[in-house]
């Protein structure tokens, strides 16, 4: 029997006993206490509670308590003691039940250069990065995020609910804790720092999600070649992540693919003097703060230098000129 049939199944025995409990004529205050506390501690335990509520209603709970030790018996509460005792516990069946069916829905969005952190309401931690944009979804059962364009850093806290990021190329599932998803044209590309995750089809039921690869910390894959059979990268996972700290971290990347980097961050068009200078390889840190420091910090590193247009919101790097 696995670890989450036992959890059910214990909790469904508590819950019988707070039922019979509750309708007995010998309940005190902190018996009360003791049951508000039992069912508000756990979404498994509000379950359990309407559930036994329901066999109650059929008389099938008495079949699932166990037989009375000697000389003991079960007292219950007068006619009329029964009759307040159903309206409330009507009451209390009709919140939870209405609290465990309450599906509660959220957007965020950044603008280009824009980041933002957000808590949602299980505890988990969401860093969105620049131009960015994401549904989420929580229910009893399910967390679901529908992430449509661009970045995010997730931090989840676990509480016993899947939790899965939708994408256009697939689904990404935590099985741990800590990692990056980030959304482009043809493809999302996944990034791990802490635990693991999950990389799969898309799929409309959430039981049945099988993951194509699991990610570990400090591995990186896109989904679709997850799903073609590629093993996952090895990556400094906290380097390539660094732009939670407003960092761009570089270590061999040629002048291209930095100028294609920066252009998520900014609205500006950077172009080069000639094409020869994007094959430069570049080793920086560069502060994502105003597009100025940051390309006078990339040119340094380079031996470059930088031209400024504001009329046509541009910025061209060419060959430094000797004096």
């Amino acid at each position: 029997m696995n670890t989450n049939k036992l959890l059910i199944e214990q909790a469904e025995d508590e819950a019988i006993h707070w039922l019979v409990r509750l309708n007995s004529a010998h309940l005190n205050d902190r018996e009360e206490q003791a049951f508000t506390k039992w069912l508000q501690s756990s979404a498994l335990h509000q379950a359990a509670y309407i559930k036994a509520e329901q066999l109650w209603e059929r008389g099938a709970v008495l079949a699932k308590l166990p037989a009375p030790e000697k000389n003991t018996f079960f007292q219950f509460a007068s006619w009329q003691g029964w009759t307040l005792a159903c309206s409330c516990l009507f009451a209390i069946a009709f919140t939870v039940l209405f609290k465990l069916n309450t599906t509660n829905e959220y957007n965020y969005q950044t603008t280009l250069g824009e980041q933002q952190e957000v808590q949602l309401e299980d505890g988990s931690r969401i860093v969105l990065n620049t131009n960015s944009k994401l549904h989420v979804t929580f229910n009893r059962k399910n967390r679901i995020v529908h992430l449509t364009q661009g970045e995010v850093f997730f931090d989840v806290k676990k509480d016993g609910r899947s939790f899965d990021i939708h994408t256009a190329q697939g689904t990404v599932r935590v099985l741990g804790t800590r990692f990056s998803v980030y959304q482009k044209l043809a493809d999302t590309i996944v990034t791990v720092i802490e635990g693991s995750v999950g990389l799969g089809e898309k799929t409309t039921d959430q039981d049945d999600f099988k993951p194509a690869v699991v990610l570990q910390a400090n591995q990186r894959l896109s989904l679709q070649s997850a799903k073609s059979g590629q093993a996952a990268q090895t990556v400094n996972a906290l380097a390539t992540l660094a732009w939670r700290k407003k960092q761009l971290v570089f270590n061999g990347q040629n002048l291209n693919q930095v100028i294609a980097e920066l252009s998520r961050y900014f609205p500006e068009t950077i172009t080069l003097e000639n094409p020869e200078l994007g094959t430069k390889e570049i080793t920086a840190v560069i502060q994502l703060t105003d597009l100025k420091t940051t390309l006078d910090t990339l040119a340094l590193s380079l031996a470059l230098e930088v031209n400024y247009d504001s009329t046509n919101n541009s910025a061209r790097l060419k060959t430094k000129t000797t004096q």
